[in-house]
């Protein structure tokens, strides 16, 4: 009764945007108690079906991540008998014997070797640190996360900004990962955060965040980087829009039947359709019509709930209330709840992290579906970027991605060789602060255009 209650809500709230103005009472409270109802349901219902998706410890940890727990070890140890999918590893063993950083130190490490990726990585790494000592790679599951998180890392499947590329990974001691990168850019202005707390607030900050980027100034001026050198469709004024729903919509918000609990979350697709010509603009056409209607309806909307003078004579029917206000809006909350705009210094928009700051560069990770923020040195503040370099003191190195697709019998060799070797090097380190959103790279654009320069990444 509490799930198909929880369903019922959740449907009607994303479908009549109850978000957009806040007037339904006490809706931020049942709006959380169907999330977490339909979480363990959702789950359930997984486990039971023959043939369902497979379950993974990462699935897992995200999901249920806003659960508490008194030991914050069972974070991670009350997850392992619910996963059904190892990627062919040994299952991890709970051991209370370790300490907590220890235990997501462990869990990040054994989920790379799985997957072969840099999945794990992708959330907003900076501002979720309960355990300071973790290095920023490891996650730290003891914080809650952000609403709408969970479908926006969802979406980051549909990307492939390293176009399949994958680089060796090691770990140095405890504490330096290595990972092959690409640099992007760095970053030259960062909007401030949106909540979404009020549409108001949310109609306010799109302003600013269109004044920064002079979207009002040139809005059909061509999006082109300067660094980029690729063919674009996008306008100005189009990859704005884009980079505020990253390159996503939901499909199933419309649905009039009662929905089931296993169809209640709405699933992502691009919100550009693929191109006849997949060599212009990297395999996607143009911002659409259709979507540009969306957002026009959207806007319409929002401003007459905001109850702005200006949009009192807007005249919109019902048929477009449907296809433009539910799609766009789940949209806009996914991809910038507590997440801010930027612009880099060769022109490309993004959305990053709320801990986002001028001067931080934008990274393609190989191994990694979404570009990262990632910081020079230990600087916690704008003010102190700064070189930080980290000597490796005998540190033992392990590899934990070999990428043998990519390599010849005599490299296999060394990577054997030096498994176990150790390390005497000073390094140049970063800190991730988390991945992002960037158009007009998210489909290997700068990995297939031109040969691009890899460099090694080293990540504290």
């Amino acid at each position: 009764m509490f799930a198909q209650a929880a369903t019922n809500f959740e449907h009607d709230r994303i479908r009549n945007c109850l978000d957009l103005s806040w007037s339904f009472p006490g809706l931020q409270q049942i709006s959380y108690f169907s999330e977490r109802v339909l979480q363990i349901e959702s789950t359930r219902l997984e486990w039971q079906r023959p043939g369902s998706d497979q379950i993974t410890i990462l699935s897992l940890l995200r999901k249920f991540r806003a659960k508490e727990a008194s030991d914050q070890r069972d974070k991670v140890f009350a997850l392992l008998g619910m996963v059904n999918y190892w990627h062919d590893q040994e299952p991890f063993q709970p051991s209370y014997r370790f300490d907590i950083g220890h235990v997501f130190r462990a869990t990040t490490l054994d989920t790379i070797r799985g997957t072969q990726s840099l999945s794990i990585l992708s959330g907003d790494l900076t501002r979720r640190r309960v355990n300071a000592q973790l290095p920023s790679w490891v996650m730290d599951w003891s914080y809650p996360t952000q609403r709408y998180e969970l479908d926006r890392l969802n979406s980051t499947s549909l990307f492939n900004t390293s176009a399949g590329n994958i680089d060796k990974i090691w770990l140095h001691g405890n504490d330096i990962l290595e990972v092959g990168s690409v640099h992007v850019d760095s970053i030259l202005a960062v909007g401030e955060a949106l909540h979404h707390t009020q549409i108001n607030e949310t109609l306010a900050t799109i302003r600013k965040w269109k004044f920064m980027a002079s979207i009002h100034l040139y809005p059909n001026h061509r999006y082109s980087p300067s660094s980029s050198q690729l063919p674009t469709k996008l306008t100005r004024h189009d990859a704005f829009w884009l980079t505020l729903i990253s390159d996503v919509l939901h499909d199933g918000l419309h649905s009039a039947v009662l929905p089931s609990i296993e169809t209640i979350r709405p699933r992502c697709r691009r919100a550009r359709s693929p191109a006849p010509d997949a060599a212009m603009d990297g395999g996607f056409e143009g911002y659409n019509s259709v979507l540009e209607r969306s957002v026009e309806i959207w806007s319409q909307w929002a401003r007459c709930i905001a109850r702005d003078t200006s949009s009192r004579t807007a005249v919109l029917t019902a048929a477009d209330l449907a296809d433009g206000v539910a799609d766009v809006h789940y949209a806009l909350l996914a991809a910038t709840t507590s997440r801010c705009f930027f612009i880099t210094r060769d022109g490309y928009m993004g959305m990053g992290p709320i801990d986002t700051q001028v001067g931080d560069e934008v990274r393609i990770l190989l191994g990694s579906r979404v570009p990262f923020v990632v910081r020079r040195g230990e600087a916690t503040s704008a003010s102190s970027h700064g070189n930080t370099f980290k000597r490796c003191m005998a540190e033992k190195l392990q590899l934990l991605v070999s990428n043998e697709i990519q390599k010849n019998e005599r490299e296999c060799a060394i990577d054997k060789r030096k498994n176990g070797d150790r390390c005497w090097k000073k390094h140049d380190c970063h800190r991730l602060v988390g991945d992002c959103f960037v158009t007009g790279i998210m489909d290997g654009e700068l990995m297939t255009a031109r040969p691009r320069r890899t460099e090694p990444l080293y990540i504290i």
